[in-house]
């Protein structure tokens, strides 16, 4: 006869190995499915390195544990996490717990969160930003610190050893190469982002990267905005000399989508009735699903080119034609690069007829499509949603007309004293 009830927790440790995964386990009965079963609990256990740290944590653990389950935690209805976002049965211990863990520590648990939603591409960078964080918090001495004590001033410590870091990195290699504004930016936000999903868990009261302003960024040409005139030859010779891909420019411009994303979209992805491209979560850059709208005109310009075509038949594929072979954004980029940035004297596999010899990259027109519709009136918030950002500092990142924006609105709204 079965009896509601759980055996005492306990933490096992495989003997102090640590290059096992330690838990908290128990065994408990449930009469309503008339089950008994064991469970297992890691918590934060395993994101400390040594032995005798992982022993502290998992006797704070066993403790939670245990009181969780005095306070009725049924883990055949709901994990640990689940049944502590119910008020009226939170230990108090487990958020001490993680507020408690030491800052790189602290670091790694936020990107082991993170990389969960990222696709491998983005987690690779966003690891390869963290590893430099751990590295740049023992240089200054505050990789040992609970986290729940780090202040704003700590992080633009972090951020200036890091940059010192790699500023040493570039003069070992001896190019000549120099840490830049826009570099500072990028590893700002990245750690902004680990201090929010800290946040979230409660490791800390509040993210102090939150009120650190981002540096005036340096341009360097890279993904530049075309200028008027380029703009204008582009329209004009682009159509004729390689009408497809002129297609594709048009369709990063107007959906703001990666190039990537493009070559993958096909008619049934698109929901005619709302106007919109479905994107599943396996899609995008991030492991989040989207829907990108569609206006009118591009809509019924996709309906005609795919007429009488398998929905499945993707609407850019070989030479950027409809059909059933998937190809790699690079493929795009080849042809932009041979087509539009070559100079009549270089070589290239691809032969067109003129190239045009403008320095001016294919993905610059996602940002330059974003600057156009805020221009329109569209709010800069509804512009980050389309592109599946999460935040609005990331957009603004393509965005090269926010400057101007905000002086326009001063001159025009500026009250008189």
């Amino acid at each position: 006869m079965l009896k509601q009830g759980f055996t005492a927790p306990k933490l096992h440790s495989y003997d102090g190995d640590t290059s096992k995964e330690w838990y908290v386990g128990f065994r408990y009965t449930c009469m309503v499915r008339h089950q008994r079963k064991p469970f297992q609990v890691r918590a934060g256990i395993n994101y400390f390195k040594t032995a005798k740290d992982r022993e502290c944590e998992g006797a704070t653990v066993v403790k939670l544990v245990k009181e969780c389950l005095e306070a009725g935690w049924n883990p055949f209805e709901n994990d640990l996490k689940a049944f502590m976002g119910q008020p009226s049965t939170v230990p108090e211990h487990k958020e001490a717990l993680l507020s408690e863990m030491p800052f790189n520590n602290a670091l790694e648990f936020a990107y082991k969160k993170k990389k969960a939603s990222l696709k491998e591409s983005s987690a690779l960078q966003y690891g390869i930003v963290i590893d430099m964080a751990l590295s740049a918090a023992k240089d200054i001495g505050i990789n040992a610190m609970p986290v729940s004590n780090t202040k704003k001033h700590h992080i633009k410590l972090l951020l200036e050893q890091m940059a010192m870091n790699r500023q040493a990195v570039y003069d070992a290699e001896g190019r000549g190469q120099r840490f830049t504004p826009n570099s500072y930016n990028k590893y700002m936000l990245y750690i902004h982002s680990h201090f929010e999903e800290l946040e979230e868990w409660g490791a800390v009261e509040y993210n102090p990267c939150s009120k650190i302003k981002l540096k005036d960024e340096v341009e360097t040409g890279r993904h530049r905005h075309a200028t008027d005139e380029e703009i204008a030859l582009i329209k004009e010779k682009l159509p004729i000399l390689a009408p497809d891909l002129y297609h594709f420019l048009r369709f990063e411009y107007v959906t703001g989508m990666r190039p990537k994303e493009i070559l993958l979209t096909t008619p049934e992805m698109i929901d005619q009735l709302n106007s919109v491209i479905k994107l599943d979560y396996t899609e995008g850059k991030t492991k989040i699903y989207r829907e990108v709208p569609l206006p009118g005109f591009l809509l019924e310009w996709i309906n005609k080119r795919m007429a009488g075509l398998p929905p499945t038949w993707y609407i850019f594929s070989h030479k950027l034609r409809p059909g059933t072979t998937l190809k790699r954004s690079a493929y795009a980029s080849a042809m932009w690069k041979a087509v539009v940035k070559d100079k009549p004297n270089e070589k290239s596999k691809y032969r067109p007829k003129e190239r045009l010899g403008l320095p001016v990259s294919l993905y610059s027109f996602k940002g330059a499509g974003g600057d156009a519709k805020i221009d329109a009136g569209i709010p800069i918030k509804s512009v980050s949603v389309g592109w599946g950002h999460t935040s609005i500092a990331t957009s603004k990142i393509y965005l090269k007309k926010e400057g101007e924006r905000m002086r326009k609105q001063i001159i025009a709204n500026a009250p008189d004293f």
